[in-house]
């Protein structure tokens, strides 16, 4: 999935690329809640699929432990 999205951005100029780091100190039950409140947004989003009107765009999200 990683590898599909960086060949996706290799072939957009990057002024239409559109990115975000960011390292959150939550607790454990934060930490659920924000990925619980993330994957229903992306959930939401992937409903929307078939409307009339709509502009596709990629995005892509991974969380992992932080250094």
């Amino acid at each position: 999935m990683l590898e599909a999205c960086l060949g996706e951005i290799a072939e957009i100029d990057v002024g239409q690329l559109r990115q975000r780091r960011l390292v959150p100190r939550l607790r454990p039950d934060e930490r659920e809640e924000f990925e619980q409140r993330l994957s229903d947004l992306l959930d939401e989003l992937q409903a929307r699929l078939g409307e009339e009107g709509i502009e596709a765009f990629a995005t892509y999200v991974a969380t992992h432990p932080s250094r």
